[in-house]
């Protein structure tokens, strides 16, 4: 269990000085440009609250208040934010035919768009800083309980960096002095049975009840107690097991409902996240066409038979669509060689751990059907996946997204393998570039997982970034 750092009043103030940031920026670049501060055209003026609005969205879309601390993710995030911002912005700004916006201008604020609230973060994180190291301004916290999970509690506490400072631990026979976590020491209070009294003496902000073995009447008088004290409480959940990181608490008419974190990619980010599918596969399909047509050209020349190949695939929601690739086998070949393949795969049989230069991967590595030349160049390089960009102007897939499945791969999946199909599946994805046939099927799916329960743009825009280097330089068949 992680206690982080409540980013409440953070969020709100770092999308506070973002927006200051930007609507200074673009005073800035008006005084830079234009020699004035004060004599600003009112185009400029209007500009303001529309600029501040789309970046700061930008910023929201990309991630950027996700993140706890500063780093070289937050300057990457803030960078594609801005960058993102600015070019809807300058899009929007070409419809506008009353005034004619200075192009050096333009460059000038998005230069300061970037610095300035970067200089603003920095200071707000700083600051914050300061003012929670001070013990005074920490969050006291006693753990009831000895178990493991609550030893995986305090550990977390001591060693991490949140507003939470751990002020002891009660254990079931209270015998020992102080815990040790490295070099730090924590002070052991007393047994659970004296919890009313040592609460009474500590007056902790927050009591954890970390331990499943206290007992019903145990749990509910030290909970009483809280309440009657004004002190928070929480309570490790009667569930068999450790617990991932992707559960989700929800609180529906006082009732708790534990649970998996959802799809994020859900009303606006699916918006989002179509809109970008949608102008950057038809730029692609522009700029890779000659590539494409090269390509037919070389099928025809070693092989017999049609271009592309079309096969049903699953995808959306278990929905099945044409699949779209340049054919790089023999015309009928027999599928029963990656049928019997995938099937040792999904149940992570040794037969589908195969060698390649001293390196286990999970693929068919020497494929009879290819066809000769053309066939294992287009493969190796994913060149062969390029037609599904029409896929995705269909609406059928994504650029980034788990990559669709066969239905008789689907026939041999668990339950939570499943959860692919939330998601439009996509040519490239978090699998592609975080190891690619290295890995076992189960981790591909809770990659897959991972990345529809924690998308955001910039992860999308990451991914696409990273696939060229993992094509070109991560071998693949």
């Amino acid at each position: 269990m992680v206690i982080q750092r409540s980013l409440s009043q953070y969020r709100a103030g770092f999308a506070i000085l973002d927006a200051v940031g930007v609507a200074s920026a673009l005073l800035l670049a008006h005084f830079l440009r234009h020699g004035s501060l004060w004599k600003i055209d009112y185009a400029y003026i209007a500009a303001i609250p529309y600029s501040v609005f789309v970046v700061v969205l930008a910023l929201r879309a990309v991630g950027l208040y996700q993140a706890q601390r500063g780093g070289i993710r937050e300057v990457l995030n803030l960078a594609g934010g801005v960058a993102i911002g600015l070019a809807v912005t300058l899009a929007l700004s070409f419809f506008y035919r009353g005034f004619s916006y200075s192009r050096l201008t333009a460059v000038y604020f998005g230069v300061f768009a970037f610095l300035i609230p970067l200089q603003l973060r920095y200071a707000y994180r700083t600051v914050l800083d300061l003012v929670f190291g001070q013990s005074q301004w920490l969050k006291r916290v006693l753990v009831v309980g000895d178990s493991p999970e609550a030893g995986r509690i305090l550990e977390e506490l001591v060693h991490s960096k949140s507003d939470f400072l751990p002020v002891g631990v009660l254990t079931h026979d209270g015998g020992k002095d102080a815990l040790s976590f490295g070099t730090h020491k924590l002070q052991v209070l007393g047994s659970v049975s004296d919890a009313h009294q040592l609460i009474a003496q500590s007056m902790p902000n927050l009591v954890i009840l970390a331990d499943r073995e206290l007992g019903d009447g145990t749990q509910r008088g030290i909970i009483d107690l809280c309440v009657d004290r004004d002190i928070q409480w929480r309570v490790v959940p009667s569930i068999p097991g450790p617990l991932d990181e992707t559960l989700d608490l929800a609180v529906v008419g006082g009732i708790p409902l534990l649970g998996t974190k959802g799809n994020n990619i859900t009303g606006f980010n699916y918006f989002l996240k179509r809109a970008v599918d949608i102008v950057a596969a038809a730029v692609l399909l522009v700029l890779l066409s000659p590539v494409m047509f090269v390509v037919a050209l070389l099928i025809k020349g070693f092989s017999t038979g049609p271009v592309f190949f079309s096969q049903e695939r699953v995808g959306f929601r278990g929905r099945t669509f044409r699949f779209h690739k340049f054919r790089s086998m023999q015309v009928a070949s027999n599928d029963s060689i990656h049928r019997e393949f995938v099937a040792n795969w999904i149940a992570d049989r040794e037969q589908a751990k195969l060698e390649d230069n001293g390196v286990v991967v999970h693929k068919i590595t020497t494929d009879p059907r290819v066809i000769p030349v053309i066939g294992a160049f287009i493969r190796k390089f994913s060149i062969d996946e390029l037609p599904q960009l029409f896929n995705v102007l269909k609406g059928e897939m994504s650029l980034v997204g788990p990559r669709p499945c066969l239905a008789y791969e689907r026939e041999l999946y668990q339950r939570w393998h499943r959860m692919r199909f939330d998601v439009l599946p996509g040519i490239t994805g978090l699998w592609q570039v975080s190891g690619r046939n290295r890995l076992t099927f189960d981790q591909m799916v809770k990659l897959d997982i991972r990345y529809l329960q924690n998308w955001t743009l910039f992860l999308d825009l990451a991914i696409i970034a990273r696939t060229p280097y993992t094509v070109l330089f991560e071998k693949a068949y």
